[in-house]
C-alpha cells in the first residue's frame, strides 16, 4: 500500500529511538507559554499554557526542525522511502511518533522543488483524497505552521481494518520549508493529543554540509 495511509494503518518495524536517548533539554520553567499552530476552527483557544518541563526533544539536525514531545512516547525514524508505484514522490526521511505502539503522527521530508509555488503541493503526497469515499478533499485551506506557508488539508481515506463502509479522517499539514518540505500527518481524531506536541515545532536552517541533500 504504497501511500501515506499506510503509515495510519500499519505499524512499521523500523529502529526506535526513545525518550532517554534524544537530545533532550528541558525547560527551567514549570510551563511555557505556545501559540497552538492549529488552522481556524480546530483548537479551542489560539493559545494554551502547556506543560512542557520535562518533554524531550527529537531534532533533525540534517533537516532542521525539531519537536518536543512528552516523556514516555517513542519516536521511530525510518530513514528514506523509495516509491515503487511512480506515482507517490521518494521522501528523504520518515519519522513516526507513537503512545503505547499506537501511531500518533507522521512525518515525510521532501526534497525541493516537489511544491509549485507557495501551496502548490500534489496530491500524493499531501492529502491523497482520490483513495478515500470522496474523490475530493473535504476541506483545504492556505495557512502559516512553525512561520512557514502551508496547505492544510483534510481528506477520508478507508479505516485500517474495517469494513469499506467505515471512514478515517485525516489530517494533513503540507509544510512548504524551503529546504525541505514536510507533510504531517495524522488521524483527526487525535487532534487532541497531537496539537500540542505540534504546538512546540520549530524549523532552523540546517548545516551547509547538508543543506544540497
Amino acid at each position: 500500500m504504497d501511500s501515506l495511509l499506510f503509515h495510519l494503518v500499519q505499524k512499521r518495524p523500523v529502529t526506535s529511538l526513545r525518550a532517554p536517548y534524544l537530545a533532550d533539554t528541558t525547560t527551567t520553567t514549570s510551563a511555557a507559554s505556545t501559540s497552538l499552530q492549529c488552522p481556524p476552527g480546530q483548537c479551542a483557544a489560539t493559545t494554551s499554557t502547556l506543560p512542557t518541563a520535562g518533554w524531550a526533544m527529537y531534532t533533525s539536525t540534517q533537516y532542521g526542525f525539531s519537536f518536543r514531545y512528552p516523556q514516555g512516547l517513542e519516536v521511530s525514524d525510518g530513514g528514506p522511502y523509495t516509491s515503487q508505484s511512480g506515482t507517490q514522490p521518494d521522501s528523504l526521511d520518515d519519522i513516526s511518533v507513537y503512545a503505547s505502539s499506537s501511531l500518533l503522527f507522521n512525518i515525510q521530508v521532501f526534497s525541493p522543488g516537489i511544491v509549485q509555488g507557495d501551496y502548490g503541493w500534489p496530491e500524493r503526497p499531501c492529502g491523497e483524497w482520490t483513495f478515500g469515499p470522496d474523490s475530493r478533499p473535504v476541506s483545504s485551506e492556505d495557512t502559516m505552521f512553525a512561520s512557514e506557508k502551508t496547505l492544510y488539508l483534510v481528506s477520508r481515506g478507508f479505516g485500517d481494518y474495517s469494513p469499506a463502509s467505515s471512514f478515517v479522517t485525516n489530517d494533513y499539514y503540507c509544510v512548504n520549508y524551503p529546504e525541505n518540505p514536510i507533510v504531517i500527518t495524522f488521524k483527526q481524531m487525535l487532534t487532541v493529543q497531537v496539537q500540542p506536541i505540534l504546538s512546540t515545532f520549530e524549523f532552523s536552517n540546517p548545516p551547509a554540509s547538508s543543506a544540497s541533500l
